[in-house]
């Protein structure tokens, strides 16, 4: 046993599966990277919703929510829906209910 130790062998193991390990965690890194970065280059669906005022607005949808107004009225419920809107210079806002 004395003899394997001192020829190195077992450093050399070590090295090569320390450096197997690292390679493989920055591979692990940059495809997490890339898994949460890449949808920022593909757009959610652009659908267009019409208001209640009769305007129309293009946008995704962000969060939806029941509205108690209509809920205590009716049976039916139904529910608000915020949209982000595609430009924030015409619309003068962000989002819209």
């Amino acid at each position: 046993m004395r003899k394997l130790w001192a020829s190195g062998d077992p450093y050399v193991w070590l090295t090569g599966g320390s450096l197997a390990l690292c390679l493989l965690m920055v591979a692990g890194l940059i495809l997490l990277i890339m898994v949460n970065g890449m949808g920022f280059f593909w757009p959610k669906d652009i659908l267009r919703y019409e208001m209640a005022d009769g305007s129309a607005r293009a946008g995704h949808l962000v969060e939806r929510e029941l509205d108690a107004v209509s809920t205590a009225e009716s049976d039916d419920p139904t529910y608000r829906i915020k949209i982000k809107q595609a430009n924030r210079d015409v619309y003068g806002m962000d989002f819209a209910w």
